[in-house]
């Protein structure tokens, strides 16, 4: 129960941290107070929204609903990331994080709530304390190491940005692919004897860029056009500027 809980916690909450580190420390501008708090106030009501209709919305759409809300979140933190780096929209900082909030927070709590009256709940705290203590400091290592690239490497800084805002397709294209609204494929290749997905390595490149040990077309080409459509928007403003 207790590395169950710490797998858990950085599985749900690590892609929250990376979002927030992004919205800090990259872009022309960064996230405000007032946009914080927010987006945490929508995160939070989409959060508690779609835990107490959860029964209903996945009856939706021929009991696809769930998934497909998760898409939608997906996407729209793709749409917000790209905003937040390219345009500077303080409404896609705020988008960005309430997604994240609603769409990660939403299973973290799923699975809490599910075991919090067993007898495993002091096990369950515990391990959400440390895999939120992990959290914490992968967050503090990320936002100097992005603020040193920004000074000093910002091709790396746009490239990093912009795969993470892809994978979000890339979780989104592996959703519609599992309820058929996409066809499946068998994996173009296994990269499980260099980077197993559940070792910490894989787990880390799983959250920053949507890293897949056997990955399917729909996956790389995810992540190809939501990188192809950053770096084009990205030139195309950096061109209007100059």
């Amino acid at each position: 129960m207790l590395l169950s809980s710490v797998v858990i916690t950085l599985n749900q909450c690590l892609p929250v941290v990376v979002v927030c580190v992004l919205l800090c420390a990259t872009g022309k501008t960064v996230l405000t107070t007032k946009q914080a708090v927010l987006g945490i106030t929508l995160g939070a009501l989409g959060c508690i929204a779609l835990l107490l209709m959860a029964a209903d919305i996945s009856a939706w759409w021929d009991y696809r609903g769930l998934e497909l809300v998760q898409i939608m979140l997906l996407m729209a933190l793709f749409a917000g990331l790209s905003g937040h780096y390219i345009q500077g929209s303080d409404k896609a900082r705020v988008l960005s994080l309430a997604a994240a909030l609603t769409l990660y927070l939403s299973n973290f709590f799923t699975y809490f709530g599910g075991y919090w009256q067993t007898d495993g709940a002091f096990a369950l705290a515990l391990g959400a304390g440390l895999g939120l203590s992990i959290c914490a400091s992968f967050a503090i290592l990320l936002y100097f190491s992005l603020l040193w690239a920004t000074r000093n490497a910002m091709a790396l800084v746009s490239m990093f940005v912009a795969l993470h805002s892809a994978s979000k397709l890339v979780f989104a294209s592996d959703l519609a692919a599992q309820i058929d609204i996409m066809p499946a494929y068998p994996a173009l290749f296994d990269l499980r004897n260099w980077v197993s997905e559940d070792s910490v390595g894989g787990r880390i490149l799983k959250v920053l860029f949507g890293y897949e040990a056997t990955p399917s077309v729909w996956s790389i080409l995810a992540l190809a056009v939501g990188t192809g459509i950053f770096w084009i928007a990205n030139n195309w403003r950096r061109g209007r500027e100059a």
